[in-house]
């Protein structure tokens, strides 16, 4: 599982002497086949349409495909079924309007969706912090050039990771792998440098920068006069300084790892030799001021926020349990709960809500008998 990639950012942090852990993984019978970010051919990722439907359709749940939730409230869902895309299966219900009702509504739609649903359900004029601190977990994904190829579609993408900035500069870098469109926007180049350093694609390694961005109010979700979802999102002066130091540190490793070039989008020179930093500050070579926004090439997976919980309506959408404060039995569960940046992949945390959720609404259900 672990390829020369991940083996050489393994033995590049022991070099530098940074703690290095691990990223636990959830599958069953990978056969390494490097589809990873594709999706899972074989199924071997143990994801929601793998583990979770498939046990949920078992103990009675019904699922129904093309329905979309137009409007939700105190014990009421309005959706519409939409027609059938053509060479898909047909769900349980025909298309057109619905109207639901419920002892209890969970909304498990994570972020933005969920806090969205709830805005254009009229819930914001009661919760003036719904949609607001919404964290993304702003990436980079840079790049070191080996001296020769290496294996990078075999094994898993992300195996290893150090935690060694994560209190003092807040964010982690791990192990990555990328296909060459993705590698395209990730490199932040253009013309001739992207040619000459794309034509060096089986030499690449790579690793993402992983920023735990701070919960601010002003970073939000919110629905237009049309219904359109709209996120607005600033980068923060700390989160750019925190990139721009993680370059400087990523610059080190590839380097220590025998990498003959590093690309770096914040560096003077976007593409140099370890000759071209000999004797300068990396901090120096790789300035603040030179991230453009909107040019930057950063990217996300990990939006949180938007539903946080808290202890009440003033800056808050739930309680710790996940219910909406003033309705009884509207509950969220799902990563738009968070009151901050996890820091790290919130995938098990997500998992860990759901199920407390849950354990909440069994209880009260179980005390009305």
């Amino acid at each position: 599982m672990v390829n020369n990639k991940n083996r050489s950012f393994e033995e590049s942090c022991e070099k530098l002497g940074w703690p290095l852990k691990k990223i636990p993984l959830n599958l069953r019978d990978c056969r390494q086949e490097g589809f990873c970010n594709l999706g899972c051919a074989s199924g071997a990722k143990q994801g929601t349409a793998v583990l979770q439907l498939p046990r949920a359709q078992k103990a009675g749940v019904v699922l129904v495909p093309n329905c979309r939730v137009t409007g939700i409230g105190e014990n009421r869902v309005r959706a519409v079924v939409e027609k059938t895309p053509p060479g898909t299966t047909p769900g349980p219900w025909a298309p057109g309007p619905v109207d639901l009702s419920a002892k209890v509504v969970v909304l498990a739609g994570g972020s933005p969706a969920s806090p969205a649903l709830l805005l254009a359900s009229g819930l914001g004029r009661d919760l003036p912090a719904l949609g607001r601190y919404f964290t993304m977990h702003p990436a980079l994904t840079l790049y070191g050039i080996q001296p020769e190829p290496i294996s990078n579609y075999r094994g898993f993408p992300k195996t290893f990771y150090t935690p060694h900035f994560s209190q003092s500069h807040h964010y982690y870098m791990e192990t990555a792998f990328y296909y060459p469109f993705i590698s395209t926007k990730h490199l932040g180049l253009w013309g001739a440098d992207l040619v000459r350093v794309m034509m060096q694609y089986k030499k690449f390694m790579t690793l993402i920068i992983l920023n735990h961005d701070q919960a601010r109010a002003e970073n939000r979700v919110r629905v237009s006069k049309k219904g359109d979802v709209i996120l607005d999102y600033t980068i923060g002066d700390d989160t750019i300084a925190a990139l721009a130091h993680a370059q400087a540190s990523a610059t080190r490793l590839f380097f220590a790892a025998g990498c003959v070039e590093a690309v770096m989008p914040m560096a003077e020179k976007p593409v140099f030799t370890p000759a071209d930093i000999k004797g300068r500050d990396l901090a120096e070579f790789i300035p603040v001021k030179n991230f453009i926004r909107n040019k930057m090439p950063l990217s996300s997976a990990h939006s949180q926020g938007g539903c946080r919980m808290g202890a009440g309506p003033g800056d808050s959408v739930t309680d710790s349990w996940g219910r909406v404060h003033g309705h009884e039995n509207l509950f969220v569960a799902d990563a738009s709960l968070f009151p901050q940046s996890s820091g790290v992949n919130p995938y098990l945390t997500v998992m860990a809500l759901a199920d407390r959720v849950a354990d909440r609404i069994l209880e009260r259900m179980e005390a009305k008998g």
